[in-house]
């Protein structure tokens, strides 16, 4: 029987193979904290009871690192989130249904997986005008 995060293992191992900082690329979930956090400056540990994850991709938006949006559909019925200009939570959530609409979001980069990266992806877009 494999390691519960055997995979993981493996892909951690080839960025070891690019990077001296593997690490950089690496999250774990904090259970305190309740959220996902960066390694800053060591290995994991990979301990059974704990959970890991590389890092998502980031593009830019005016100097400040948000995750990319989704690039492809998700399945139907799936929750997702799409950044919202004009709402005090900076996001709304929606389930993916295939509309032509949806699809025009997804095209336009407006869609996320998680409500944490369209709000910082809103955040993001609302700095050109921060005064």
């Amino acid at each position: 029987m494999k390691h519960i995060h055997a995979e993981l293992m493996m892909a951690y191992a080839k960025d070891a193979m690019e990077t001296d900082e593997p690490w950089l690329r690496w999250e774990f979930y904090h259970r305190i904290e309740k959220c996902w956090k960066q390694f800053e400056f060591d290995h994991p540990a990979w301990h059974l009871e704990d959970q890991y994850r590389r890092k998502g991709k980031t593009i830019r938006i005016n100097g400040i690192k948000v995750p990319e949006p989704m690039r492809e559909a998700p399945e139907v019925g799936q929750l997702y989130y799409v950044v919202a200009l004009l709402n005090i939570e900076r996001f709304m959530p929606f389930v993916w249904d295939g509309s032509d609409s949806e699809q025009e979001w997804l095209d336009s980069g407006l869609c996320h997986s998680t409500k944490e990266a369209a709000y910082d992806h809103t955040s993001a877009l609302l700095s050109f005008t921060a005064s």
